[in-house]
């Protein structure tokens, strides 16, 4: 298992980092609502989740969903761009069906970009 050890503090014989314990109590209800905030968050780590909580009086979760379209368009059009690269390469010809492809593409990506931009602008 390999140890992580943060600037100028030491790893204990055990292999910690954090060598103080704290316990408390909880009830059912409650131990329930930790569990759900740390599921909103997707922490698995109760140890993690309540040392965060407690050390920065909050955390903030991200959800990064709404670049997947983005990524893909533009994974989509890399590929496209190198198979004409490939085309071109051999045989030295450019067609304007391929430079359509690439325009398309783009204008898909701008699109994406332009309702991400929208969204984010609602928020704030």
């Amino acid at each position: 298992m390999k140890h992580w050890k943060k600037k100028n503090n030491e790893i204990d014989e055990d292999g910690r980092y954090r060598t103080v314990q704290i316990k408390f109590y909880v009830t059912p209800e409650e131990k329930e609502v930790i569990q759900k905030r740390m599921a909103l968050l997707r922490l698995h780590n109760m140890s993690t989740y309540l040392r965060k909580i407690s050390m920065d009086g909050y955390l903030i979760a991200t959800d990064y969903s709404c670049f997947n379209k983005l990524f893909q368009d533009v994974d989509v059009a890399s590929r496209a761009i190198n198979q004409i690269a490939k085309r071109v390469n051999s045989t030295e010809n450019i067609y304007a069906d391929d430079i359509n492809e690439v325009k398309k593409k783009q204008e898909q990506i701008w699109d994406d970009i332009r309702k991400m931009a929208k969204i984010i602008f609602e928020c704030t």
